[in-house]
């Protein structure tokens, strides 16, 4: 896997990720920004490439469909402070989820702006995809 990631053709490299981010999308949150990061103009092949991973990646195994994703701010911090000690296992899974569902707000709002600047590129095919995945989304 490790030779996949740094040796690798781009689409090794981008199945590689994808697996990653599979396997356990909250320990591998720099593996998601490591794909979305190849969603630029200037890397067209890279980015064609992996428009239609991240869609899935996003659609299939990140996103609730029913649920909007809230920033960290937006969390009752305070009721955690209610829970017993007893709880403190159930306390730090929920400030991992949180801080997870933030982290990948944020993710995903880098990669809406990515399409977007895709989205306005010059070469039609390229436009066509961006503006594609972005109706999926």
């Amino acid at each position: 896997m490790k030779t996949m990631l740094s040796k690798g053709t781009i689409s090794d490299k981008i199945a590689a990720h994808t697996l990653l981010i599979q396997e356990n999308p909250v320990c591998n949150l720099d593996t998601l920004r490591n794909l979305v990061s190849m969603v630029k103009v200037s890397k067209k092949k890279e980015c064609i490439a992996v428009l239609g991973t991240l869609v899935e990646i996003f659609l299939s195994d990140l996103l609730i469909p029913t649920r909007k994703l809230k920033p960290f701010h937006q969390r009752p911090l305070a009721a955690l402070n209610e829970m017993s000690s007893e709880l403190s296992g159930k306390r730090k899974k929920l400030l991992t989820y949180w801080y997870f569902e933030d982290q990948l707000k944020e993710i995903y709002t880098s990669f809406v702006l990515a399409l977007n600047t895709v989205g306005h590129d010059t070469v039609e095919s390229n436009k066509d995809k961006a503006i594609t995945a972005m109706y999926k989304l």
